[in-house]
Formats: C-alpha cells, structure tokens, sequence
C-alpha cells in the first residue's frame, strides 16, 4: 500500500470542481530524487531544499579543493545528501504545496494513485442522508406517591 498525501487549494473551492483542484503527494521513498537529486528538485520547483543543496555542495566542493576532506568523505557526503533526498523527498514535495496556496485536506492510501483518489473522493461526496430517525418520546412522568430528591411528600416542608 502507498500513502498518499492530498492537496487542495486553500481559497476555499466548492466541493463541484474538487475533483479538479486536487493533488495527490506520494510519500515513501522517492528513487528519482535518490538517483537525480538537483534535477528532481529543480523539475519540481522546490526552490528552497534546491538552494540548501547548492549550498551544500558548494561548501563540499570548497573543502574538497581546499584539502580539508579526502574524495572518500566527499563521495560519502554526496551519497548522504543524495539518500536525504530519497527518503525526504516526497515530505519536501508536500512541504512545498502547504507554504503555497494549497492546504492539506486528507490522507489517502492505495495500491496505486488511482485507488488513492478513489479511495478519497468516495469519502470526499456528499453522502446519501441517513434515514429518518423515529422521534423519541419524552420518558413518562413519575408516580404520584414517589420520592422526588430528597423530599418525601412532594410539595411539604419541614
């Protein structure tokens, strides 16, 4: 099963053209980014975790020619940021949407993205209204001779 974060716009859209406005964010590992971490980020506009990463790399790249870490630890640094990016990806990617416009408005899950957005939109519609109840009755008042509270005779005093 795959876990699917949804999106919608947070202006408030009506529920008629929800199925339109929505975004659906798959979490778990995410292999492009893993395989192609700056390229992913930049073909998914995520401009900030972009900017940490050219910062990173170039602060890598620094030290590397500077001589102040072997081309072993750069390797492992690069593998590190790339394996980040893998397993934060889809958790930036949602990140994303909710500093925008968007809101998050559920979780879905599903064996794929098409069950996700059944699964969904079948609790997102309007459901059938419930049957009408039976009118309950109002319990029917106590017995003349019984005890109220405290008092035995209704209406004496002492």
């Amino acid at each position: 099963m795959t876990i699917y974060t949804v999106h919608t716009p947070s202006n408030g859209a009506a529920r008629a053209d929800l199925s339109e406005r929505v975004h659906f964010e798959r979490q778990g590992f995410a292999w492009l980014a893993f395989f192609f971490g700056p390229l992913w980020l930049l073909a998914r506009r995520l401009w900030r975790a972009l900017l940490v990463w050219l910062i990173g790399a170039i602060l890598v790249a620094a030290a590397a020619l500077h001589g102040s870490i072997s081309s072993n630890t750069v390797g492992l640094l690069i593998f590190l940021s790339q394996l980040y990016l893998g397993l934060a990806g889809g958790g930036l990617a949602a990140a994303a949407y909710d500093r925008g416009r968007w809101r998050l408005a559920d979780v879905a899950i599903g064996r794929d993205r098409a069950a996700a957005e059944h699964n969904f939109f079948s609790r997102a519609a309007p459901s059938e209204a419930p049957p009408p109840s039976r009118p309950s009755r109002p319990p029917p008042p106590p017995p003349a001779g019984d005890v109220i509270g405290l008092f035995p005779d209704p209406g004496r005093t002492r």
